[in-house]
């Protein structure tokens, strides 16, 4: 080759090398983004106000009713009792706030308990009657709002929506003997002179007592809600990981999460924060440890979906008290079940994300798209390092264990 070709050639291997650091900090900056997002998930499930606090601390959110108030509606993964807990509360913020995620709804040209139905699926009313009061009383507005000739006016809805939440606990509570149970006739003498000293038609009311006997007002769970911060969490629970300079097990409690697929692990189940985690997307397998049953192994293996050429190493990272990632060196996982039942349990959950997340990665590589992160893991592999990034828990590589 000539010395022109050679260095055109170099120029080029140059600047693939800096495309593939430039990309894989990128990657990183998201991680650290939506680990500050997630913790911030935990943190409002766990405790509201204090999640709330953490939210406009980091500036994650400006400090407006407004912004609270969409983050509370769009976000997946929010503990629906404490959403209700929080804007129930009497404070400014909180009052402010509930206007505007009443707000966010699309109640125009709805039936009321259509619109009823919409919103207590995003919310559960809390047990205090105060909190309970200011929030159908938000929702009245927001109704009245988009429908002002439906009914004569806001006490009307107000009065309406609170009786029918009691007609639904009637109705669906197990503790409540059938024969102790609101009748249609109950409810409706319930509510007579509501609509500006005259009666609501019979018909309205019959339609609400009907649907609401034969459907109950129930709260959508549309993510992991208790008090999780992962989409898609398939398992979790206690497991002992293998780790630390001289190889001890120690207490972790692991979430297993199908997107993105990976294992999460904590020092407590309270804690905000993963202390680390493991991809399980490409290169990696699950097995059972030869002659322990209670123990199971997370091993790097080649992948059709990279250069076919096998990685000594998983694709792990944990966070410092920064919150900063630091690429793991792992060259297995170890982890031990509570019995062998659990441990089996766990092993069966872990292959089928992982080989979901395989197939996936097949169909969008048989779609066309680049394959950045195919150079990413190469270059992240190509240094061999069978050192761990951490004297105090992960350094352990060999995964030798003689109990079971």
């Amino acid at each position: 080759m000539s010395e022109g070709g050679s260095q055109r050639q170099s120029s080029r291997s140059s600047s693939d090398q800096d495309d593939i650091l430039a990309e894989e900090e990128r990657k990183r900056e998201d991680a650290e983004a939506a680990a500050m997002f997630d913790r911030s998930i935990r943190a409002f499930n766990l405790n509201p106000k204090r999640g709330i606090a953490y939210l406009l601390e980091t500036h994650i959110l400006n400090n407006s009713a407004e912004e609270v108030a969409e983050f509370l509606f769009r976000t997946r993964g929010l503990n629906k009792t404490k959403i209700g807990e929080w804007l129930g509360e009497p404070e400014e913020m909180n009052v402010a706030a509930l206007s505007h995620f009443c707000t966010c709804f699309d109640f125009e040209d709805k039936s009321f308990l259509d619109a009823l139905r919409t919103f207590l699926a995003r919310l559960r009313l809390p047990g205090e009657a105060q909190k309970i009061d200011r929030i159908v009383e938000a929702f009245a507005k927001a109704f009245c709002s988009k429908n002002p000739s439906s009914f004569a006016g806001l006490d009307v809805v107000q009065i309406l929506a609170f009786s029918t939440v009691m007609l639904n606990t009637d109705q669906h509570n197990p503790s409540i003997a059938d024969s102790r149970r609101m009748t249609k006739e109950d409810f409706i003498r319930n509510n007579r002179g509501i609509d500006g000293g005259k009666d609501l038609a019979r018909e309205v009311l019959e339609g609400i007592f009907d649907s609401i006997k034969a459907e109950e007002l129930k709260t959508v769970e549309d993510r992991d809600d208790q008090g999780n911060l992962f989409t898609s969490t398939v398992r979790q629970g206690w497991l002992r990981k293998r780790g630390g300079a001289l190889g001890n097990w120690q207490k972790r409690y692991f979430i297993l999460t199908e997107q993105p697929p990976a294992l999460y692990y904590f020092m407590t189940e309270s804690d905000l924060d993963p202390r680390g985690f493991f991809m399980l997307d490409t290169g990696v397998e699950v097995r059972k440890s030869e002659g322990h049953v209670k123990q199971m192994e997370l091993v790097p293996i080649p992948t059709e979906l990279g250069t076919g050429q096998p990685s000594s190493l998983l694709k792990s990272a944990k966070f410092n008290s920064r919150m900063e990632i630091q690429l793991g060196r792992h060259q297995k996982c170890v982890l031990k079940g509570t019995d062998e039942a659990d441990a089996w349990e766990w092993v069966q959950q872990l292959d089928l994300v992982i080989k979901t997340a395989e197939r996936r990665a097949l169909e969008y590589l048989a779609s066309g798209h680049a394959s950045a992160d195919r150079r990413l893991d190469d270059l992240r592999v190509s240094d061999g390092s069978e050192k761990s990034h951490d004297q105090d828990e992960d350094r352990y590589t060999d995964g030798s264990d003689k109990s079971t």
